[in-house]
């Protein structure tokens, strides 16, 4: 599953800059070592984990599964160029 890319690029656009890590996975409740090894794929978050994300990020559950299943349809793979696939604006909330 290529969730650590959708979550690495919602955390980078929710949580910018240096403290964004730390800030998100303290939100989470969370270790950011924890967040981390989902970012990079070493390990998957439970479905549970990923509905707090989707909370987190502010956007909706359903909309956030979609998100990931089009990087894994588009074969995208975690450390893949994040600028290279950009977020859909409609999925933000304001």
């Amino acid at each position: 599953m290529n969730v650590g890319y959708i979550i690495k690029k919602y955390r980078e656009k929710v949580f910018p800059g240096q403290g964004g890590l730390t800030e998100c996975a303290e939100k989470l409740g969370i270790s950011k070592q924890a967040l981390s090894r989902w970012e990079s794929g070493g390990r998957t978050p439970k479905r549970s984990n990923i509905k707090e994300l989707a909370r987190v990020f502010g956007i909706d559950f359903d909309d956030f599964q979609k998100e990931i299943a089009k990087a894994e349809d588009a074969g995208i793979k975690a450390g893949t160029s994040l600028t290279r696939y950009p977020l859909e604006r409609s999925m933000l909330r304001p």
